[in-house]
């Protein structure tokens, strides 16, 4: 027992001088004044046995804490992890969430605690059986592999032997994509075809510019420098679902998309005449926030495609989607004998790597350059 007795200064006037003193668990604890040494005995077994019984109670809400955050399913553990996500995340990667965990939908009820092989191996034939391309399997897959990451940080839930064995989708006999883009001439064509001068300068932006869609959408015209031939790539314009109304503005997909990039002349003189018809017929109230591809808000997405189909239903080019014009951008760069450094710089690519990959095939046509170069010299 840690019974003592307290100094003369402590002794309290009806007699109380006896105390107990001791340590549990790191923490030191001290009682008030007993009259006797067994009234201070009595109370310290008593302190102990409370001490005792709130550990022990303690250590069973902690396993009952463990063993619910371990039965936790993937549904339910999707569900946590987005609402953690959402303000930490882009609204773009918020949006591939809710449209990848319909295809997790095998694994919504099971435990991810018993997730094992066999679970694996069913989720992956369902998903083989809907026939959809490999990219966007495995981009299905890689939401599987964060569910599994944020486990193991937020719930202590180990599955590596598991995650280790994840085997991205792979289709052997798939050949490769074909690139679709417009040369210089199509373009031409093209362009010859579109009466509306807006319009006429949304698509060369697209073609000379190489802008995504959504950085295209969020082009406002404090963006444009004309009288210094500079463009500023800052925003990104998001519609949710495709949705028409519900647009939001967000950074570029990443730090290496924010960039300004130097305008032809061919479009520094169509975006003068594009302003002045836009300031005369909103007369007076046109905004320098006013978007480019757009007035008070941004074009709807399935506008731009319709006006695309229909040029090129005028024009007889091949046929190319919105995306195509950033590689016809880039194709024309390239052809043109642009280094690929700066192709990279213009595009907005975060890599070096990402243009080299998905551009190969054209610098691959300029090989026979390099002994151009040998055999010309003197040696």
């Amino acid at each position: 027992m840690s019974i003592r007795i307290a100094d003369k200064d402590r002794i309290t006037k009806d007699g109380r001088k006896y105390f107990y003193a001791f340590q549990y668990n790191k923490k030191r604890y001290t009682s008030s004044m007993y009259k006797t040494e067994k009234e201070a005995e009595i109370a310290e077994k008593h302190h102990k046995l409370i001490l005792i019984k709130e550990e022990k109670q303690k250590e069973i809400k902690k396993r009952e804490k463990l063993d619910k955050e371990k039965s936790i399913t993937f549904k339910e553990l999707y569900d946590e992890m987005y609402n953690y996500k959402l303000d930490k995340v882009k609204e773009t990667t918020l949006y591939s969430y809710r449209m990848r965990i319909i295809l997790l939908e095998p694994l919504y009820n099971i435990k991810v605690k018993d997730f094992d092989i066999e679970n694996y191996l069913i989720w992956r034939r369902y998903l083989l059986k809907k026939k959809l391309k490999t990219r966007t399997m495995n981009g299905i897959l890689k939401l599987l592999k964060e569910l599994l990451n944020y486990a193991y940080k937020w719930h202590d839930i180990n599955n590596r032997k598991i995650y280790n064995i994840l085997e991205s989708f792979k289709n052997p006999d798939a050949l490769p994509e074909e690139m679709n883009y417009l040369t210089i001439d199509d373009f031409k064509l093209y362009a010859s075809t579109i009466n509306d001068l807006k319009y006429l300068c949304i698509f060369e932006l697209l073609f000379y510019c190489g802008l995504r869609r959504g950085e295209l959408l969020g082009l406002t015209w404090n963006n444009l420098d004309l009288s210094k031939r500079i463009l500023h790539v800052r925003n990104n314009v998001v519609r949710p679902n495709n949705g028409i109304d519900n647009w939001i503005m967000t950074s570029p997909k990443n730090r290496t998309s924010i960039r300004s990039i130097p305008l032809p002349l061919i479009l520094i003189d169509h975006l003068k005449k594009y302003k002045k018809e836009v300031k005369k017929k909103y007369n007076g109230s046109f905004n320098e926030n006013w978007f480019v591809a757009g007035s008070r808000i941004p074009l709807p997405p399935r506008t731009l495609g319709a006006r695309n189909e229909k040029y090129i239903k005028l024009s007889g080019v091949n046929h190319i989607r919105i995306h195509d014009f950033r590689h016809s951008c880039a194709s024309f760069l390239i052809n043109n004998g642009a280094n690929v450094l700066i192709v990279a710089k213009y595009l907005g690519h975060a890599k070096l790597e990402e243009t080299l990959n998905t551009y190969s095939h054209l610098y691959n046509e300029k090989l026979s350059e390099i002994t151009d170069i040998i055999d010309k010299l003197d040696i």
